[in-house]
């Protein structure tokens, strides 16, 4: 598990930036909440307020468009009061006692933010990060009164931030750098779909706000001036810049707009054009002098156009921005229904990959192992019990062309049978000759040996046994790696008795679930998925390593190792493929999955060059034991077989039905209006995985080792 989950997150102001954060920690299941306001009805108001940001969280299954009455109730809340998720205070200094983050969304007051930051000091624990959502005073401003001014940045949101992605981290110069990663790192975790951005000094506003508020105040200069009224301004704003700067940003745009000469080219044809509408853009301001009268025109338009706000039309409206949202992550994250199928595609291609290659290898090696020491050894008792069988023999038996002057005298004696024996380890027969009596080979039968102690023999070298030790080994170690990091960071944490499953909160709480009851509202199950991403790159590693090591031990086969290198490079393009593809389904960044990826592509050369080096040092004493090396390798083999087989079973069991089910939104976006039906994907799913299955069968088709 990751040192930047499971933490205690104190929030100080609950107004609409505070509860949607509210919301924004709790999706992370393994987080407790510590809550508090100065707000007199502060209970009420959350039991109120929170349920309607809830069924906006990303793991729920609430369309925001459906009736109210599918809507979470208050009951939700007590829920997550009750299991000790979500904690109400009625002071500051408890709210903050045991925090590891304390984040405030105060008024926009210097000196209350000033005071409020002492007063936090003074009562969280030293180790307590600081941030503050602020909108546009710098955390240098708030720091005057704090003793420790490394502790606190700006986390700037844009509202609603558990929807919106984007989050401003504003370090003060004094801010150290580890806390500026550590916020970074926290909004980064996998399955999140928020994208924090670092900014690299304070200036007023930060930077989005800056933006926002250029365009807002040329809007509403455009609107004093009559050019166009408010709601065609807004118009012209959704069908054009917005979508546009949704997909690609304004400098993206523009480098696209130029053509092959990109923004240089655009900026030198259209200069001149920008400079006059820079010279001529409105100067109007908010207060301070008669260049105001534009407020309440604007007003009025505004109101006109849109009338008074209802919940209804948040909702509304916040359904739009998740669909929206929803295309951009699809983008950048790659999830969504087409990642369910590449994943249900490369879980099939694991299974196949660890049934019809990695075991047919490991056993085939180990077998082979054994049938080689078996022949070297009848073929050492062989030769070691040649006795010639043979009498003086007149060389007139022989052919003519063996006379000579004096043949008659002469008498034939063989020479060193060994010399004559063919290379490879053979059974040597009894030779017999039709031309009257020629050298005979007599494969002599130890005495003291019998069919019996052969039998024995064999079954006391026979590669059962060590094929389910080498398997069990694996699959034993794969499992501890996956299950001792769980139990490690449990045993650490405050007591928390159930992780609470936000997915199923709208079905109301049932106190007597199981935990491993799969899909319940007390979902033991609900991990940070990191320590499964660890294992599953962990048993490729091994298998790859393990088959680089065959390469290696093979280096003195050229033929074998030619082999060994085709069939690695056949079978690793379906578990590269299915890495990536599981890796980016347990909501890891694609830059995450690149590094393991590219762990795992190096793990078959290092166990290679590691093995070839190991062989040629260590050779030299071993006398070239062929057996000993084709042993180890089927082994290790069948070892990377076993851990193969539990990340297979692994991911089988994350593709179960229960599972996609649970996942079937884009991180809770997307059109619902058109999604198909649960049986359409469980079976479009199933069709795929079956496919991967036997993807790695035609793959190994034409070679083996």
């Amino acid at each position: 598990m990751s040192a930047y989950s499971s933490q205690r997150i104190a929030l100080i102001g609950l107004g609409t930036i505070g509860i949607s954060m509210v919301a924004l920690h709790l999706s992370r299941e393994s987080n407790i909440v510590d809550v508090f306001d100065t707000r007199p009805d502060f209970e009420e108001y959350i039991h109120k307020t929170l349920p309607i940001y809830l069924s906006e969280l990303p793991s729920t299954n609430t369309d925001p468009r459906s009736s109210p009455e599918s809507q979470p109730s208050t009951s939700l809340v007590a829920s997550l009061v009750s299991f000790g998720r979500l904690r109400i205070h009625s002071t500051l200094e408890s709210a903050c006692a045991s925090a590891t983050i304390v984040q405030e969304q105060g008024p926009e007051n210097v000196d209350w933010k000033q005071t409020t930051w002492a007063r936090i000091e003074a009562v969280a624990p030293s180790s307590a990060h600081f941030w503050t959502s602020t909108s546009g005073i710098a955390a240098s401003i708030q720091q005057a009164k704090m003793q420790d001014k490394s502790r606190l940045l700006v986390v700037h949101p844009f509202n609603p931030p558990n929807i919106m992605p984007l989050l401003e981290i504003v370090p003060a110069p004094k801010t150290s750098a580890e806390r500026v990663e550590f916020a970074r790192e926290y909004f980064s975790l996998p399955g999140s779909r928020h994208r924090p951005v670092v900014i690299r000094k304070e200036i007023p506003g930060f930077v989005g706000n800056r933006l926002a508020f250029a365009l807002l105040r040329e809007a509403c200069y455009l609107v004093q001036e009559d050019v166009v009224d408010a709601k065609d301004l807004d118009t012209i704003l959704m069908a054009s810049l917005g979508p546009r700067w949704a997909g690609n940003g304004v400098f993206e745009s523009y480098q696209y707009g130029g053509g092959e000469g990109g923004i240089s080219s655009f900026l030198n044809k259209l200069g001149g054009t920008m400079q006059t509408i820079w010279d001529g853009q409105g100067r109007i301001n908010v207060e301070g002098d008669e260049r105001t009268e534009w407020k309440e025109k604007v007003i009025a338009q505004v109101n006109e156009a849109y009338g008074t706000v209802s919940a209804e039309q948040i909702q509304i409206k916040e359904a739009r921005l998740k669909d929206i949202i929803g295309i951009q992550l699809k983008d950048y994250s790659r999830h969504g229904p087409e990642l369910r199928l590449i994943s249900s595609l490369g879980m099939g291609v694991l299974v196949g990959t660890s049934l019809i290659v990695i075991i047919p290898e490991g056993v085939e090696t180990l077998y082979s192992a054994n049938s080689l020491s078996s022949r070297k050894e009848l073929s050492s008792r062989s030769t070691t019990a040649v006795n010639w069988q043979h009498q003086a023999v007149p060389v007139t038996n022989f052919p003519r062309t063996l006379e000579g002057p004096d043949s008659s005298d002469v008498k034939f004696t063989p020479r060193s049978v060994l010399s004559d024996l063919p290379s490879a380890p053979v059974t040597v027969p009894t030779t017999h000759s039709t031309l009257d009596q020629r050298p005979r080979i007599v494969g002599r039968k130890d005495d003291t040996s019998d069919d019996h102690t052969g039998e024995d023999h064999d079954q006391d070298n026979s590669p059962h046994a060590w094929i389910g030790i080498a398997l069990i080994s694996g699959f034993i170690l794969m499992y501890l790696i996956d299950k001792l990091p769980v139990f490690a960071s449990s045993s650490k944490q405050e007591r928390i008795p159930y992780h609470i499953s936000l997915d199923n909160l709208g079905s109301g709480l049932r106190r007597n679930s199981s935990p491993s009851r799969e899909g319940g509202l007390l979902d033991a199950g609900n991990i940070p998925r990191r320590s499964h991403s660890f294992a599953t790159t962990t048993g490729l590693v091994i298998h790859a390593a393990a088959d680089g090591i065959a390469l290696g031990a093979s280096s003195s086969d050229t033929g074998l190792s030619f082999i060994i290198f085709l069939a690695i490079m056949v079978h690793k393009a379906p578990a590269s493929f299915g890495l990536t593809s599981v890796l980016l389904k347990q909501g890891l960044s694609s830059r995450t999955a690149r590094a393991h990826l590219l762990i795992f592509s190096l793990a078959a050369p290092v166990g290679a060059l590691m093995t070839f080096l190991f062989v040629q040092i260590m050779g030299s004493g071993s006398g070239g034991d062929d057996v000993g090396n084709r042993w180890r390798t089927g082994v290790l083999l069948l070892f990377s077989a076993g851990t193969f087989l539990y990340v297979a079973m692994h991911t089988m069991q994350e593709n179960s039905p229960n599972s996609s089910s649970r996942e079937s939104q884009v991180n809770g976006y997307g059109d619902h209006r058109e999604a198909p039906s649960a049986s359409d994907k469980s079976m479009r799913d199933l069709i795929a995985s079956v496919v991967g299955m036997v993807l790695p069968l035609f793959l190994q088709i034409g070679h083996a080792h």
